[in-house]
């Protein structure tokens, strides 16, 4: 937990520090603020951010959106701070990184609602993913104090774990259950399907061990023969490569039969896509919640077992659930900001 408060005040007295100027571009007469965007190499994230700028811009016609990548957080707040009106609107990307796990992104985003606590403030689906620790149980006071502080902040739960949280340790802030919001792009194109993907993590959220892999990999091997393997964490991105390396990695999803992922994005960009795919749940389970606002569209399953393999039978019904979401978004009170 030390080195987690030196990282917040190294962090802390960089911003204070901060001099870089942050050129916002047009302004209008009401602006959507949009923080934390993603210019590094997780490209759910990337997914995240494209997803949320492409939804405001089309559902929100009369405000300007401006988004301002993650690396710019300190210019980009000063500059904001400088030209904010009163009916301006603060949001964050979406994602699964209000944890201590992640805490140098978490500190980017409380550092923002302190800074904007008396705008309306909206953040996108989130993870909530406190540990049981004693390191986790106190970032989560510090995050329920940060936001406890706004006057109109709205959290965005995109699966029933983190609604629960919300309900029962954040009293003061207005909570709603919604899908992630990479779920409302439909990136389904006509393609050649070959041999199978595996989308597979290796970090500290990894759940399948490596005997299970070579298990799933000799299997995959005797069915499809072809196993290519991608994952979705990728090096030398940046804001002006994000959308190409994205695109090149949903493409890589559409030109195979299957996907296996225990990767959250994984098996959404499969869903966008329209790809088969058996996905892992990982170790904090949050793929088998959000698979809940998927569950019904027939080609995504989650794994159970080795035969899933022989047994999986995908069909579509991407439409039908697609729409769900679409208008899940659509009809929330929270998103009106007219």
């Amino acid at each position: 937990m030390i080195h987690m408060l030196i990282l917040r005040l190294k962090l802390f007295i960089t911003f204070l520090r901060n001099k870089t100027k942050y050129e916002l571009g047009q302004i209008g007469k009401k602006n959507i603020f949009l923080f934390l965007g993603a210019d590094y190499g997780n490209l759910g994230d990337v997914a995240i951010t494209y997803a949320q700028v492409k939804y405001l811009k089309e559902r929100y016609v009369d405000y300007n959106v401006v988004e301002i990548p993650i690396s710019q957080t300190y210019a980009g707040m000063k500059a904001v701070k400088k030209v904010i009106g009163k009916d301006d609107v603060i949001a964050s990307i979406g994602g699964g990184n209000t944890s201590d796990l992640y805490d140098d992104i978490e500190f980017f985003r409380q550092l923002v609602i302190w800074h904007f606590r008396k705008q309306k403030i909206v953040a996108f689906p989130q993870t909530f993913d406190f540990t049981v620790s004693t390191r986790g149980r106190f970032f989560k006071r510090v995050a329920r104090f940060v936001y406890g502080k706004a006057g109109d902040l709205t959290i965005m739960a995109r699966e029933q774990n983190t609604m629960n949280v919300l309900q029962k340790d954040f009293h003061g802030v207005n909570a709603v259950m919604m899908p992630d919001i990479v779920m409302t792009l439909d990136e389904r194109k006509e393609s050649i399907r070959k041999g199978v993907l595996i989308c597979m993590r290796s970090d500290k959220e990894k759940a399948v061990s490596d005997v299970q892999m070579q298990q799933l990999i000799s299997k995959l091997q005797d069915k499809y023969g072809v196993v290519d393997y991608q994952d979705t964490q990728v090096d030398g991105v940046d804001v002006n490569n994000r959308y190409e390396r994205l695109e090149g990695v949903m493409q890589m999803f559409r030109t195979h039969e299957l996907v296996i992922t225990d990767r959250l994005h994984g098996m959404i960009l499969c869903y966008i896509t329209g790809t088969p795919a058996l996905a892992f749940d990982n170790s904090n389970y949050k793929i088998s919640a959000c698979f809940e606002w998927i569950k019904d569209c027939g080609y995504i399953k989650l794994f159970e077992s080795l035969g899933d393999i022989d047994t999986f039978h995908p069909t579509c019904n991407f439409d039908n659930s697609h729409k769900t979401i679409i208008d899940k978004y659509n009809s929330n009170t929270c998103l009106q900001f007219h």
